[in-house]
């Protein structure tokens, strides 16, 4: 004998059917049963094509532009004074460190960090090159060097602003509807921007270091501006 619950459940599931006479009625809730056949699983596919071919292209690449730089005596022996006054400040903060008993390596890893921001930009690639080196740096090193990547100290944003107008020839006001002055990324040699122009689009604005500007020949520094 069935169960009066049951029974008053199977009479309101009827008499809700009665209503909905396109209803359909589930019987099973068990899933497909799947292919054993090996032959319906294994068929081939549609793919993309191609969009484009490199075999038999003719591209013409432009002409890299030559840049000398003469080396004086007195620059090789600055540069050479520069590397042995960093070199100086690693191991005398570590020995420092060692005697006041507060020696880490990430206390190492900082300090190698900082002498490379701040000597130049040519430290600051070596020290992007150094972060991907786990096989020859222990990792607190690598990612405390890889914070040079994106995010070494930016100069100030009214010099790039003044770089950018002296690049284009305008008032900030005329190409920019907004300007972000806060850098969304800052590296070795450039700081990057976020910006709208007046036409809606927005733009990524990298303005090269001032300092870099002033090593370079006056051409290369004339074409490219920031």
């Amino acid at each position: 004998m069935k169960n009066p619950r049951t029974q008053k459940i199977q009479r309101g599931v009827e008499a809700g059917l009665k209503h909905w006479p396109n209803a359909v009625v589930v019987t099973s809730t068990a899933p497909p049963q799947a292919s054993t056949d090996i032959a319906d699983v294994v068929r081939p596919m549609p793919r993309r094509k191609i969009s484009h071919k490199f075999d038999g292209a003719n591209v013409v690449l432009p002409r890299a532009r030559r840049v000398f730089f003469k080396a004086s005596i007195a620059l090789t022996i600055s540069r050479l004074l520069i590397w042995l006054w960093g070199a100086i400040r690693f191991f005398s903060g570590n020995y420092f460190d060692i005697i006041m008993r507060r020696d880490t390596v990430q206390r190492r890893a900082v300090r190698l960090r900082s002498i490379f921001e701040d000597t130049g930009a040519s430290f600051a690639k070596l020290g992007q090159q150094l972060s991907i080196r786990a096989d020859l740096l222990p990792y607190a090193y690598c990612a405390e060097l890889g914070k040079m990547l994106d995010r070494i100290p930016a100069f100030p944003t009214p010099i790039a602003i003044e770089i950018i107008e002296r690049s284009l020839g305008r008032p900030l006001g005329e190409v920019f509807e907004a300007f972000d002055p806060a850098p969304i990324g800052s590296a070795s040699l450039a700081v990057v921007f976020q910006a709208q122009l007046r036409t809606g689009e927005r733009v990524a604005v990298k303005v090269r270091r001032p300092e870099l500007a002033l090593r370079l020949p006056r051409t290369c520094a004339r074409s490219t501006g920031c």
